[in-house]
């Protein structure tokens, strides 16, 4: 069975994914108003994805979301050098010196109005 447990400090956040009763990863972030900026993102140790650990990311990275989405966030924002490869395969696009994911990209946000 896997589960993401949140540890909550402030404004930070850390999510750690256990599966079987063994850490797997974790993401770690900072909400910073409407936006969620993230510190560290590693599975067993690593900031590489690959085919044997791409659902850990995946599901540290929709975790995350689902706190923005909670939390009135509307971006995931990476300025961290050393995690652009990883965000870049978890959907980020870059935009002004930083890694960019809106929320949307993960949900599927709609509007339904008063019709």
């Amino acid at each position: 069975m896997i589960t993401v447990k949140p540890q909550i400090s402030g404004n930070n956040v850390t999510m750690t994914l256990v599966e079987d009763e063994s850490k797997k990863g974790y993401i770690s972030f900072v909400q910073e108003g409407y936006i969620i900026n993230i510190l560290e993102f590693r599975v067993n140790g690593s900031d590489s994805v690959n085919p044997d650990n791409h659902y850990i990311f995946d599901t540290l990275i929709k975790a995350c979301a689902s706190y923005a989405f909670n939390h009135s966030c509307f971006y995931i924002y990476n300025s961290n050098k050393e995690l652009y490869d990883v965000c870049s395969r978890m959907r980020f696009a870059e935009k002004d010196g930083k890694q960019l994911l809106t929320i949307d990209k993960i949900f599927n946000v709609c509007d339904k109005g008063d019709k």
